[in-house]
């Protein structure tokens, strides 16, 4: 039969300030006694004297503060035995222990509830170090009278194993998480306490747990479930309690990175394939691949805007959680009311097409195309989602290179189109030039062309070899072969070479003529264009300078008067702290032979810190002058 044991008593905050009264009186060279530790902390933590020596107690009772009965050393209590309390490991008459190790190592249980942070009568769990006080638990989750083993809520979630992702992918998942708290939080929460800084920690703090360690166990594949991530993220929040207290800065830190574990867990829950593509930076297309299962296409439309292509992650008391297609993948809860199914006809719609929807467009219609190839050859894309996180570049470099090396088989493939003797273009200005007028006045007649021969055997035969030759991929013969034919041959006509030798004369003369023309004028306007730049530069910067003007200088009148009243409080505030000290000195008494904070009274005017001084200064001088009565 399970039944609660107590663990501790002592809150560990005032166990803290314990530590700390003990610490101060100690380094003031005094016994801690009871009197001296209520009073510090009545002083510093506004704790009354019955709660102190209440706390005090059961911090004695729970091993973190020794009591022992020492003999006075000086004073009207020397030789006087008196309780005295000290740190673990501080008390020169009871160390730690024999073996030289503190009493709190080997426990196997923490020693205050996961649940509320407390000490009291706590459950032990059989499976792990949590404990858990029986009011904080739930009436499914409580311990049977006649169960001889208990498990904690933590632990029962994990035996239940109802996450269908497999170990390996739910740890690569959890390393993004982990990298997503790293980014927003301290470095406190990233690495071990230091035991030099604070020593007693390990005697409040069972367990530690920081994200290190979360990402290493992580990165080993350590996770067995979520349930178990999101406990060991609970685990730095519970240190931190314990340890800093509910409004420490490192608690809130600790409850970001809780928030920020659970949302990244509720994520994975709803779609593990959306939340590893999207966090793959090297998947620019993620959003547009089919998930397994996969997720239904609608209409959506939100207050102010226009009905938009998303996908459905969620539905929920008559809402449903979307997120759309576009640039931003934006998210939106959406109401049965604003949601048609994606088979509607656009017409319907009444949108205007612009840039961005026609995006979302594009993008919806490629994820229905992939989802329908998806349905077709389900083996050929579970083996492309199997390696799409780690080669999604890979695969986009590769259907670039295909791409490039198809084109290049089509262009081989075509082969060049024989030349004719005369070419289109040749022809054109043989008909242009008919009617211009050679550079001598003459007028030239046009020359009816050549009738074209018809080509040998053999030509044919060379023209079909550099057909094939393209084909297979060989550079063509630049050897040109003359087969003399038997056919007769009409004489050449020359009116082609004449013709181009006129318009290059004209060309030449026309350009000579206008080239000087040119440069002159790209130079006025070179120069026209620069000095208009120039004036606009200076209006434009004295426009701006005399608007400023008056800006800067209520701005520098402002922080003037600013500095000016800063001094004035600073001044007074330190003039009050300095007469304060000053009062508090004065009524103080000092010691008259080392000038340290006096305890005995000897006359009106002198007074000592110990015996030890009294004697030096009453031999020295003080007998012949002291007006003490006897």
């Amino acid at each position: 039969m399970v039944r609660p044991v107590k663990r501790r008593s002592a809150d560990p905050q005032v166990v803290k300030q314990l530590w700390n009264a003990i610490g101060h009186i100690r380094e003031q060279k005094q016994i801690a006694n009871i009197e001296r530790i209520t009073k510090y902390m009545g002083r510093e933590y506004e704790i009354s004297n019955r709660e102190t020596v209440k706390q005090l107690g059961h911090a004695v009772k729970d091993g973190l503060v020794i009591e022992t009965v020492t003999l006075g050393v000086k004073g009207a209590k020397a030789g006087v035995e008196q309780e005295g309390y000290w740190l673990v490991g501080d008390d020169p008459i009871v160390p730690l222990d024999p073996g030289g190790t503190d009493p709190t190592e080997g426990e196997d249980h923490d020693w205050y509830c996961f649940e509320c942070h407390q000490p009291g009568e706590v459950v032990l769990c059989s499976g792990c170090h949590r404990v858990y006080h029986s009011k904080c638990l739930s009436e499914e989750c409580k311990p049977r009278d006649s169960a001889s083993q208990w498990y904690c809520p933590i632990c029962q979630a994990m035996q239940r194993k109802t996450q269908p992702i497999k170990k390996k992918e739910l740890n690569r998942m959890l390393v993004f998480v982990v990298y997503r708290m790293k980014e927003k939080q301290s470095r406190e929460l990233s690495r071990k306490v230091s035991l030099q800084d604070h020593p007693n920690f390990p005697r409040l703090v069972h367990t530690h747990m920081d994200l290190s360690v979360m990402q290493q166990r992580a990165e080993e594949c350590k996770f067995k479930c979520p349930e178990e991530f999101e406990a060991a993220t609970r685990q730095i929040l519970h240190n931190n309690l314990i340890y800093y207290g509910d409004e420490s800065e490192y608690t809130e830190l600790a409850r970001v990175v809780l928030a920020d574990c659970r949302h990244d867990l509720r994520e994975i829950q709803l779609c593990k394939d959306c939340y590893m593509m999207s966090n793959s930076r090297n998947l620019k297309d993620w959003f547009i691949r089919p998930c397994d299962p996969p997720h239904s296409l609608v209409w959506a439309k939100m207050k102010g805007f226009g009905w938009w292509p998303a996908k459905v992650l969620q539905d929920k008391d008559g809402q449903s959680d979307v997120r759309f297609f576009g640039r931003l993948h934006q998210r939106a809860w959406i109401t049965d009311d604003c949601i048609k199914p994606i088979d509607i006809n656009i017409q319907q719609l009444q949108k205007k097409r612009t840039a961005a929807w026609k995006r979302a467009y594009d993008e919806v219609q490629e994820h229905q195309s992939r989802l329908e190839h998806v349905q077709t050859n389900p083996l050929s894309e579970s083996e492309s989602q199997g390696s799409s996180h780690s080669e999604g570049e890979d695969e986009d470099d590769e259907d670039e290179t295909m791409q490039d090396a198809d084109d290049s088989e089509d262009d081989v493939s075509e082969p060049e189109e024989p030349i004719s003797s005369t070419s289109n273009g040749d022809q054109q200005e043989l008909a242009e030039a008919v009617n211009q007028v050679s550079s001598t006045g003459e007028v030239l007649q046009p020359t009816p062309p050549a009738t074209p021969q018809k080509a040998s055997v053999s030509t044919v035969a060379t023209q079909t070899r550099k057909w094939a030759a393209a084909a297979e991929g060989k550079a063509p013969s630049t050897k040109t072969k003359f087969v003399q034919t038997t056919a007769s041959t009409a004489p050449a006509c020359a009116c082609h070479e004449k013709y181009n030798k006129i318009f290059s004369d004209f060309k030449e003369r026309m350009e000579e003529n206008h080239k000087k023309e040119k440069e002159q004028i790209e130079q006025d306007l070179t120069d026209k264009l620069k000095s208009e730049h120039d004036q606009d530069k200076r209006e434009a910067l004295a426009k701006a300078a005399s608007s400023n003007k008056s800006e800067v200088e209520q701005a520098v009148k402002k922080a003037k008067e600013e500095v000016e009243t800063s001094k004035t409080v600073d001044r007074k505030q330190m003039e009050e702290e300095h007469k304060a000290e000053i009062s508090f000195v004065k009524r103080r008494q000092w010691c008259y032979n080392c000038e340290a904070e006096a305890m005995y009274h000897c006359c009106w005017n002198t007074s000592y810190c110990s015996v030890k001084c009294q004697q030096e200064h009453w031999h020295a001088e003080h007998k012949k002058t002291c007006r003490r009565k006897r």
